[in-house]
């Protein structure tokens, strides 16, 4: 770093008591898994990947472009260099960080328009990669150094396997509790259809696609209920599932989710309940409370519709009904430059992914080891409003003695972090010595009353909710 310009606990103070209002947030969403192309077969990424913008901070970085803009509209143009197009203050592209050698593709991206999907990404047929990344490039009028933001590895495949023996649910499967996409195809040709959760309603989409969580659930009993009896399984046919939109948190009826092969659906799945769900896989929803109708797309609605008896044992659906199943990533990042714009880019941002207490074998003391990535000496980590002192760092992990309640309300403004139900939840920042903050969806816990520690997680499903809860890690 070229000047050292420490984030203050005041100005750690300000963010904390609305962070939204200061962030820039990315978010990268993307399929996890998808298949090359073929000599014949140019087959883009499905779903295609979505870039969103979210927090107000934009609107700092956006805004004195667009006032300049507007300002000049009414203007008459006093020279020709006047009519040359001003550069955007920002912009963004999207590439395959493991492929330089292809074109990235430009991201329509503004202050107002903070949404968008890249639709021509691929992996051609002679690529070698396993795995690759998404990379979502921002440039800035004043630096045209890129930052650069990377989604989930993807892992790219061939055409996936149908034999039962060869489909490992560990490799394969899709896990209760995950987020999936799911789409209708006729063939690899065909537009896709996605499945889209819009003001609360359901409709396809050719252009963008909800994620959802899936979840495996008892037939009777609530979805709380259900998790706390089926945790961390794969799903297999035959197996009761519940969707939720991850965004609205709008939730589909209870349904049956069954094996389609060739357009049939075997109303016996006895066969297929040891068979895992797999990425790919087409399979059909069966509306448990009305159980002659599947989830369908008809007159470009999503609805329920009915099935073809071919036999006793059998139906035949509509290619409008047998959905693509596919497992879905989001990779978020925050920062914001608090002491002023940064000396350099504020990218590679660093992210933590888990945190461990662990004893200290030789004092005794606790220690909080940060799992992450892009760590670094520069960095300082706050639990709250106190600054942690590490006892070891790499790239990957940082290591710290766990602080007592009473050190972590010490300091100034301790206080307006809310204690309910004897407990007090401090957010967990990163921050680096040049005065850019990074925050994170992890907390630390107390209570109050014996002083004992543990960290925390904003749950996944409460991500969009005004009220958010936490999960104990």
């Amino acid at each position: 770093m070229e000047v050292e310009r420490p984030v203050t606990w005041k100005k750690l103070a300000e963010y904390l008591a609305n962070p939204d209002k200061f962030d820039c947030g990315i978010a990268i969403s993307n399929s996890s898994v998808n298949r090359k192309s073929s000599e014949d077969v140019q087959r883009y990424f499905c779903p295609p990947p979505r870039v969103n913008l979210f927090g107000d901070g934009w609107k700092k970085l956006f805004g004195n472009t667009e006032k300049t803009s507007k300002s000049a509209a009414g203007k008459p143009s006093s020279s020709r260099a006047s009519k040359k197009p001003r550069q955007p203050k920002l912009r963004f592209t999207i590439g395959i960080d493991e492929l330089p050698s292809l074109e990235d593709h430009p991201l329509n991206l503004s202050s107002e328009k903070k949404q968008t999907v890249d639709n021509m990404l691929y992996v051609p047929d002679n690529a070698e990669k396993a795995n690759v990344s998404l990379k979502v490039n921002m440039f800035r009028r004043a630096n045209e150094e890129a930052e650069s933001f990377l989604s989930h590895p993807m892992k790219i495949i061939g055409k996936p396997s149908k034999k039962k023996k060869n489909r490992l649910a560990s490799e394969v499967g899709i896990r209760s509790g995950s987020t999936v996409a799911l789409y209708v195809a006729a063939s690899d040709q065909a537009p896709a259809q996605y499945f889209q959760v819009e003001n609360e309603g359901y409709q396809p989409s050719q252009d963008n696609w909800s994620s959802f969580f899936i979840y495996n659930v008892l037939e009777n009993g609530d979805l709380d209920k259900s998790l706390s009896k089926k945790k961390k399984n794969y799903i297999n046919y035959g197996a009761i599932v519940k969707l939720v939109d991850r965004v609205t948190g709008t939730g589909l009826p209870k349904m049956r989710i069954l094996h389609v092969e060739n357009g049939i659906v075997k109303l016996d799945q006895s066969e297929d309940q040891e068979m895992p769900v797999c990425q790919l896989d087409k399979c059909a929803f069966q509306v448990l409370d009305h159980p002659d109708n599947y989830l369908s797309i008809v007159s470009n609605k999503i609805i329920q519709a009915g099935a073809t008896v071919v036999d006793e044992s059998s139906l035949e659906i509509e290619d409008t009904a047998a959905w693509t199943i596919m497992p879905t990533d989001k990779t978020e990042y925050r920062f914001y430059e608090a002491m002023g714009p940064a000396t350099g880019p504020v990218t590679p941002v660093p992210t933590i992914i888990d945190i461990k207490p662990n004893k200290h074998v030789e004092t005794g003391n606790t220690m909080i080891e940060f799992i992450g990535a892009d760590f670094h000496k520069d960095l300082t980590i706050w639990i709250g409003l106190y600054d942690l002192n590490q006892h070891s760092q790499s790239s990957e992990r940082i290591t710290c003695f766990q602080p007592t309640l009473y050190a972590v309300s010490s300091p100034p403004e301790s206080d307006m972090f809310p204690v309910a139900d004897d407990e007090v939840s401090l957010p967990i920042t990163i921050t680096r010595n040049d005065g850019v903050v990074y925050g994170t969806p992890y907390y630390f816990q107390y209570n109050i009353k014996d002083g004992r520690g543990w960290p925390a997680v904003v749950d996944p499903r409460t991500e969009f909710a005004n009220s958010k809860r936490l999960r104990r890690l």
